[in-house]
């Protein structure tokens, strides 16, 4: 299965030239995802983490110590993933996960694969600490409309 570390100077480039460059098909809008994830709003000043892995074959991100999914895992994940960007689109909204506030179809869901662990109530910092994604533990997220 690929792996693709997402480094800030990786993510920096557009969606075309990650595809060319790693050899993969990636849908454009899952890109801009990641990139909107891992950069934050600003690609000029990306934010600083510990940088997560992307799994292509399941449109998935997972953190870069956790072990790889089983075939039969990522396999059921990139299905899940396809289905809710296929779903967003039938619903004319770019999000499943958001519902009919994302009406934009420049971005598209993604999978997470966490891997072993406690991720009850209570641990959700430690999973985005776990991600890469700590920095948006305190952001504030407003929903316009």
């Amino acid at each position: 299965m690929t792996a693709v570390k997402l480094d800030a100077q990786m993510l920096q480039q557009d969606a075309a030239t990650i595809m060319d460059e790693r050899n993969v098909e990636i849908p454009q809008a899952t890109v801009k995802t990641l990139q909107v994830l891992f950069l934050g709003n600003n690609a000029e000043e990306p934010v600083h983490y510990n940088p997560p892995i992307f799994l292509p074959d399941s449109l998935s991100i997972a953190s870069s110590d956790t072990e790889v999914a089983s075939p039969d895992i990522a396999d059921y994940l990139g299905k899940l993933v396809r289905v809710a960007q296929r779903t967003a689109e039938f619903h004319c909204c770019g999000s499943f996960v958001a519902g009919q506030s994302s009406e934009s179809d420049e971005f598209a869901d993604v999978g997470v694969w966490l891997g072993e662990g406690n991720y009850q109530t209570n641990h959700e910092r430690e999973i985005l600490n776990k991600l890469g994604l700590v920095t948006w533990a305190d952001a504030e997220v407003s929903v316009n409309g």
